[in-house]
Formats: C-alpha cells, structure tokens, sequence
C-alpha cells in the first residue's frame, strides 16, 4: 500500500512532511485537501474522522 500524505500546499505541517518525504526519496502520493478538490477532503475524513 503506497503512503498518501493528505494536506493543503500552504500549510507548514504539509511542508514539514514533504521535506521529509523528499530527502529521504520516499515514494508517496500526495492529495490537496481544499475547496476545489472536495473528494480529497471526503476521503481523507472518512479514514480521519476527528
């Protein structure tokens, strides 16, 4: 199962974990979580609920 980081561009929490995920090469796919991409926002409650 590929890792999925959740997140908006904008947000130092979602910066902090892309500089991870860069230096250290890990294959991920990334999902912006925002008003112009409501699925993403859907699925990432559903696994996410708090």
């Amino acid at each position: 199962m590929p890792l999925v980081l959740y997140g908006h561009p904008f947000s130092s929490y979602t910066q902090k974990a892309l500089i991870a995920l860069y230096e250290n090469d890990t294959p991920f796919e990334f999902r912006e979580i925002g008003p112009d991409k409501p699925q993403n926002a859907e699925e990432w409650l559903r696994r996410w609920p708090m």
